[in-house]
Formats: C-alpha cells, structure tokens, sequence
C-alpha cells in the first residue's frame, strides 16, 4: 500500500460547483467560462494530467473512475491518434517531454483548475529498463528521473507513474514508494506485473487468484469459433445434456492456447513459455501479435488475434482503431499501454 502524500480533500459532501475554464483563448482572455457539477471525493474535482500518455490506458482508466483527464502528452503522433478517437474531450499535445521543468511545469498549470485536485500520472518509455530489451538503461532512467523531479517541482495533490518490473531495485534504492501491481488482481485477463511507484493513493485490488478473469472469459466468442477445432468428430449432444464449451474436460480434448509471443508451431522452450490455456489469464502482452494455437504433441496455428481482441485483453473493451495507422504501431500501443482497470483503481483509490 503506498501512503498518502496529502489527505486534505476537504470537508465538503454532496455535490458542490466547481469553475471549469475550456481551453478557448480568444484576444488574450478566456473565451467562456463553464461550471461543473462533482460528487467526486465529497465534492472536490479531481483533475489528472497523462504524460508519455500513448494510446490512453492510463486516460481511459481515470476517465472510469470520473477523474477528470485535463491534458495527455506523447511525442508520438500515432498513439495520439488513438488516444483522440478513444478519448476526443480530452486534449492532448505532442511534444517530446524530458525538457525544462519549469516549462513544462507551466503548462501542465495553465491546464488545471484551481481549488481542484490535481493528479499527476507518467508512464516513462520502459523499453531500455525491461528484461527484454537490448538497449542502454541510461535513455529510460533519464525519463524516469525527470518525471521525477517534475513531481518534486510541481508538488502535485498526489502522483503515480508506471513502469516495467525491474525498475523497482532502482526505486528501493532511491526510497520512492511503490508497489508491484498484477493486473489480474484487477480483473484484467492477464498476468501483467508492472511496478507502480506514487503518493497520495492506496490500492484495493477487486479479485483474488481463484477468481482471476480468464481469457474465453474475455473473448466468449472463442467458445463457438474453436470446439469444432478442438475436437471436430464431438458427438451431438443431446437435449438433456450441458452445452459444451472450449474449456470442457474431456479425454480427447486439445487444449487451445494463446501464445503471447506470436509463435505458430514452435514448440521450442521459449515459445511454451508464452503459452496460456485460454482457461486462465494470459501472460504479459508486448508489441507481438498474439496467436491462437492448438497444441497437441506439436503446435498448429490457428490464428492471430485481433487487436481489439488484444485491447480487450489489456482490460479494454470497445476499443477504437483509426484508420491510416501501420499494423507494427497498433500493436505496439496497445501492448505498452497501461491496463486501464488498473488506472481506474488507482483513481478511485486518491486519498
């Protein structure tokens, strides 16, 4: 559990109006001025800023959670782009941050309401910190320290920034708070593990390891896609007899996997290592196009998932997909999001 940074939220309940200005500058002034109702938090408005944004996972979390999301940033074009179909109120800017804190900071401020609470959220690129990754540290801890400072600086109401696993020796080195998040532990239907470093929050996750949402949970649709696959001479069932699905036991059954790194018919060490029943969650989705395969003594492919069918995945239903965007930049957004339903408990949980 990290610890609050501030607790005064004030003592106000029930709904309570808030001045919100919109982002219209006209001849030097505020073109109009609107004014919003909240219950949130006993009546205080809740405001968030998403830096290193990409396609809004994050956005789209606090948005569940009704935080209110003034400004999304990415120096990314396309993932802008997606976070704008998902998300057209919100704003967003492209630029590439890890620049001028007080430049930056300034700009975050002109965006925020005053008197509300202000949330400060960055997901730092991770590529140069992950396991996975071939690249030098250096470029992603440089990241991480300034989003740091910017925290530092800006002395936001509370704060929170996500990042891959083995970022959390760093952290412990450097005494910043966080905790390592499972996202199955919040009902997304993967085993995602991400480290969430921040103040001012605490989590309380919604399922525990027996009731974890599994993938044909996510994607019923696979159910009548796949039996025949599995077993295509299955006897007709009678009228007296339970439906079967793609998960039921029987002897003759060929498990339906999805393998998380792309693999079609390897069945060398590392492609089962990627491997998942479709019973259970599926593990940690990356830039790789996930595949269906059945696997029985050797791997057959059967498909790839769809990237709606990934998004839903990440904990993403009615995901939108722009036109116009390559197929390599798609997955790649939507593998290094984060799991909104995490983002959507760190909301509700501000302290």
């Amino acid at each position: 559990m990290l610890q609050a940074k501030r607790t005064n939220m004030g003592n106000n309940s029930g709904a309570v109006q808030v001045p919100l200005m919109d982002d219209l500058w006209a001849d030097g002034k505020w073109e109009k001025q609107k004014f919003i109702q909240t219950t949130i938090e006993g009546g205080r408005l809740i405001q968030a800023v998403d830096l290193f944004c990409g396609g809004g996972g994050a956005t789209h979390g606090f948005t569940q959670a009704g935080v209110q999301v003034v400004l999304a940033v990415d120096s990314w074009n396309e993932a802008l782009e997606v976070h704008k179909l998902n998300h057209p109120d919100v704003e967003t800017a492209c630029f590439e941050l890890g620049g001028s804190i007080i430049e930056t900071a300034a700009f975050i401020r002109s965006k925020l309401t005053h008197g509300a609470h202000f949330h400060l959220h960055g997901s730092p690129p991770c590529q140069n910190l992950s396991n996975a990754g071939k690249k030098d540290r250096g470029e992603g801890l440089r990241l991480v320290e300034w989003f740091l400072k910017l925290v530092e600086y800006m002395n936001p109401d509370s704060w929170s920034m996500e990042n891959v696993h083995p970022l959390r020796r760093w952290l412990d080195e450097n005494d910043v708070p966080f905790v390592i998040v499972n996202a199955a532990d919040y009902g997304v239907p993967q085993t995602r593990k991400r480290v969430f470093a921040g103040e001012g929050w605490l989590l309380e996750p919604s399922h525990v390891k027996e009731d974890w949402v599994s993938i044909i949970d996510a994607l019923p649709h696979l159910n009548g896609e796949l039996i025949e696959i599995v077993n295509p001479k299955i006897r007709k069932r009678t009228v007296h007899e339970p439906i079967r699905t793609i998960t039921s036991k029987t002897s003759s059954q060929t498990k339906i996997k999805i393998n998380t790194n792309g693999c079609t018919e390897s069945m060398s060490k590392r492609a089962r290592s990627t491997d998942t029943s479709i019973d259970k969650p599926c593990k940690t989705l990356t830039r790789q196009i996930p595949t269906l395969r059945k696997v029985n003594g050797e791997a057959t492919k059967l498909r790839a998932l769809t990237i709606e069918e990934t998004a839903t995945l990440q904990g993403w239903e009615g995901f939108k997909v722009p036109e116009g965007i390559k197929k390599g930049d798609l997955w790649m957004i939507v593998g290094n999001m984060v799991s909104p339903p995490v983002a959507e408990a760190i909301g509700r949980g501000l302290i």
